[in-house]
């Protein structure tokens, strides 16, 4: 809370919270004094005690880092903490360069990269691998496709170690105006924010903390960046299945959902073309015949019936497209299907009825299956990861749940023996939409819970 307040009001360097507690245990903010009490024996003096500074190594710091602020001097060395452990040292790390990763995100906001913008997604993966030369990552060509996934990984390789997935493209229409980055007390704001932008961030960040401290060439890990989400991974499926059997845990950089939770279980969902066909007909012409239109959406009634809450299956038709000669009615109706589902071969059920449905022999169909992304199922394996870093959260009080979702990702396409969990990336709203943000606050939350869960698994 005194850190939220402090952010809020735009203080810097240094300030005393004063809070009040009600008898129901409820924490009140009283007021911030942007001058702490700074007397040689005062309140303040006690904090900079603990980060090993006396009284006038305290005075001298606040000037120092003033200075560099309005007039451009060098910026102070960081404060090494006396007995500092390693998770202490993440923490001082990330905390002291939370406005760089807000400035950062904004960055990578303004780098445009949609899924069918090519020369975007050129320029923005490789900036991405500027960035994994400065951290010692060296290309991993076994599971590299350009232009669709690249993959990186440290000194020790991710076999049997760590993966870390997530997408750079953003599924925007092309024609949609751009959406700027900005900022407001709460929230960060801007496109794709939420999908791709703020786990970039957060991943930079993490693993930069632990190679300040040397601790990232001792880790096993692997990430895998890939550009066609917005194509339902019709390219990349394939390479990241085999880049995950290498792995023994790996985590899904998308974007957790609201109250702070990540995912351990995904729907499946399908995507269908559906394409009937009529001859042309004159408006007002005489039979029992419906037309096309009008035959289709009886079907779509049917089709919608199909669905059923206890089964976790819902069909629907998101769209419907009509063609037509002039001063005639649609002889081709288009339409899109989509089918989400928590068990295959329910799902393949599901694909046979509806089939039978549009079969009826007055009318041309064809049913074509475009995507198929599978379900990211809830298993025994994953308990392990799952504990982890709650445990982590925990010790750093950083808020965690797990729920499901009825959206897919990648994660559906890791099987075998390994682990996995999805949406570690900033707490995301408004996902795929010009509102698109994410909660300010987890921004720093989630790069501290995944540069603590990195370090947790270097051994020796």
């Amino acid at each position: 809370m005194a850190s939220r307040a402090f952010t809020a009001l735009g203080c810097y360097d240094c300030a005393r919270v004063d809070t009040r507690m009600d008898k129901d245990g409820n924490f009140y903010v009283l007021e911030i004094n942007s001058l702490p009490s700074l007397g040689e024996h005062g309140s303040y003096t006690v904090g900079a005690a603990q980060a090993g500074l006396d009284f006038p190594a305290l005075v001298n710091r606040l000037v120092d880092v003033a200075s560099a602020r309005y007039f451009g001097t060098p910026t102070p060395p960081q404060i090494q903490v006396r007995d500092a452990d390693v998770g202490n040292q993440i923490f001082s790390f990330l905390v002291e360069r939370r406005e760089h990763l807000e400035r950062r995100v904004g960055e990578w906001v303004s780098l445009s990269s949609r899924t069918y913008d090519p020369v975007g997604l050129h320029e923005a993966m490789a900036k991405l691998e500027r960035i994994f030369e400065e951290l010692a990552l060296k290309r991993c060509r076994e599971f590299s496709d350009k232009p669709y996934v690249e993959t990186y990984e440290t000194r020790k390789g991710f076999a049997g170690g760590i993966l870390l997935v997530g997408n750079m493209d953003i599924r925007m229409d092309p024609q949609k105006a751009v959406q700027s980055f900005r900022r407001d007390p709460e929230r960060l704001y801007g496109e794709g924010i939420g999908m791709s932008r703020g786990s970039l961030v957060m991943l930079e960040y993490a693993l930069r903390a632990l190679r300040s401290m040397r601790a990232l060439r001792k880790l096993p890990l692997g990430v895998l960046y890939y550009t066609d989400e917005g194509r339902d991974c019709a390219h990349s499926k394939e390479t990241i299945k085999a880049a995950a059997a290498q792995a023994r845990k790996v985590l899904v950089l998308r974007p957790g959902n609201p109250e702070n939770k990540m995912i351990t279980q995904r729907r499946g969902w399908r995507k269908y073309r559906l394409i009937v066909k009529d001859e042309p007909r004159r408006l007002g012409r005489a039979g029992r015949r419906p037309d096309v239109l009008e035959w289709l959406c009886s079907r779509v009634e049917l089709l919608s019936k199909l669905s059923s809450r206890a089964d976790r299956l819902a069909v629907a038709v998101s769209e419907l497209r009509t063609e037509a000669f002039p001063r005639l009615l649609p002889h081709r109706v288009i339409g899109t299907v989509l089918v989400s589902y928590a068990d295959v071969a329910l799902a393949d059920e599901t694909e046979t009825k509806m089939r039978e449905i549009l079969d009826t022999g007055m009318f041309r169909c064809k049913l074509e299956l475009l995507s198929d992304r599978p379900p990211m199922k809830k298993r025994k394996m994953n308990d392990s990861l799952v504990k982890s870093l709650t445990e982590v959260a925990a010790q750093w009080e950083i808020p965690l749940g797990f729920e499901s979702s009825l959206y897919p990702s990648v994660a559906g396409l890791i099987s075998g023996r390994t682990s996995a969990v999805c949406g570690i990336g900033p707490v995301a709203y408004d996902i795929d939409t010009p509102q698109e943000s994410i909660l300010r606050i987890s921004l720093l939350q989630r790069t501290l819970l995944l540069a603590q869960f990195l370090a947790s698994q270097i051994k020796g």
